[in-house]
């Protein structure tokens, strides 16, 4: 089972909305079509030079699990819209941030937004889509939502958002440190990944049945599907394939990323072969050569295969706090050929 069979049936309608969230040409005056055609750039919809092209912005996971969620619990997901492509602008908001921190120069085949306008234009684009997500989100009151879950919704994104900039600022930290634990790891995917993909869930089931409790089992299941979720993108970073991924293989070694196969490995070394590790991540740069060496001694260490188990452990559980949702119909099943898809992607 693909995400495409999954997700197909609300791609349509996430994209007009999506679509409508950002500002337009012809509704835009003169000087600031650029500052949005960066926009509709970075979600796939234009070439640099402003052609149209096909949709190359993601794979809409986020926002997919939030209308699949509201579904679930009962609601009806076109009333979610808002929520889903605020969740979505949110998450591409940290991306093109997170680019610009990373000094990353592509993304999905793409060069990165900062590559091609600057950096300082780069942080107005993602200023810019942090923006308009508030706004939209506000739009859920136009879709009858009562204006109490609207307020209450709206500071649960915020809280969120808190949330992803405190695992963003673990990351960056962990750049200078060999020291990191297994546990500290854990908190950060937490934060930077997890808690959105939790968030997208929870509010997703909360507009669709206004019951508080049943929202924080999807919640719950949305953070430990998204920290299976990172564990499989820590598991690509090293071993991905470059046509699915995008991105050269073992690209996290390239830029030293303290990924969870990383530090696992670290902790199970020793001698020699834990002194190649330390090198490699203490130079300023990493050869190629280097590449393969880490790659190589992680394979040996069975780095791989401890980060497929962790990824199967919080599979298995969010599996069952979404059991304990009780998700009806369509997208109850959905919901769980979601979780499986993700965890088997390649890219």
């Amino acid at each position: 089972m693909n995400l495409e069979s999954v997700t197909s049936r609300y791609v349509s309608g996430l994209e007009d909305e999506l679509r409508a969230a950002i500002p337009q040409p012809a509704n835009t005056p003169e000087p600031l079509t650029p500052f949005y055609a960066m926009l509709r750039y970075h979600l796939g919809w234009i070439d640099e030079k402003g052609n149209p092209q096909g949709n190359g912005g993601g794979k809409r996971v986020r926002p997919i699990l939030c209308l699949l969620a509201c579904e679930a619990a009962g609601g009806n997901y076109r009333q979610a819209l808002p929520l889903a492509v605020a969740i979505e602008l949110l998450h591409n908001f940290t991306l093109i941030h997170d680019d610009i921190q990373d000094k990353s120069e592509e993304r999905r085949h793409h060069p990165t937004v900062w590559k091609i306008w600057g950096e300082g234009q780069g942080i107005n684009a993602g200023d810019g889509m942090h923006a308009l997500a508030i706004l939209t989100l506000l739009k859920l009151a136009e879709r009858n939502v009562e204006p109490s879950l609207v307020v209450e919704a709206n500071v649960r994104l915020n809280q969120t958002m808190v949330s992803l900039v405190e695992g963003q600022f673990l990351d960056l930290s962990f750049e200078q440190r060999m020291d990191v634990t297994l546990d500290q790891y854990m908190s950060m995917i937490e934060r930077k990944t997890a808690v959105l993909i939790g968030c997208a869930a929870e509010l997703g089931a909360y507009v669709g049945s206004a019951d508080r409790d049943a929202a924080a089992k999807y919640g719950q299941f949305g953070r430990g599907m998204g920290i299976a979720f990172q564990i499989q993108d820590d598991i690509l970073g090293i071993w991905g394939n470059t046509k699915d991924t995008g991105k050269p293989t073992g690209d996290d070694i390239l830029q030293r990323k303290k990924t969870l196969p990383f530090l696992y490995g670290l902790q199970a070394a020793a001698g020699e072969t834990k002194s190649r590790l330390v090198d490699a991540y203490s130079a300023k740069s990493v050869s190629d050569e280097q590449v393969r060496e880490v790659k190589d001694i992680l394979t040996d260490l069975g780095a791989k295969e401890y980060a497929e188990e962790q990824a199967k452990v919080h599979y298995e559980e969010a599996l069952r706090r979404l059991e304990e949702a009780k998700p009806q119909g369509k997208a109850g099943q959905d919901l769980r050929l979601l979780a499986s898809a993700l965890l088997g992607r390649t890219r």
